[in-house]
């Protein structure tokens, strides 16, 4: 093989690697991006759960102190 050649060879194997590594990022952000999501959104889901514990919990003292 000529020089050329392998010169062009490099570059392209060198271009393929940056494709496929570039790739693979996008895929683990894009993961990375949905496990956010879901962390996310089951804080707020549980949050909501508890406030609407504490407000139940605020009503049921308020009567019975006005039951006694």
């Amino acid at each position: 093989m000529s020089l050329v050649v392998r010169g062009i060879v490099f570059v392209f194997l060198i271009w393929i690697g940056i494709v496929l590594v570039g790739a693979v990022l996008s895929i683990l952000f894009k993961i990375a991006f949905i496990l956010f999501l879901a962390a996310l959104a089951y804080t707020l889901w549980h949050s909501t759960l508890e406030h609407a514990r504490m407000r139940r919990e605020e009503r049921r003292k308020k009567w019975n102190i006005m039951r006694r």
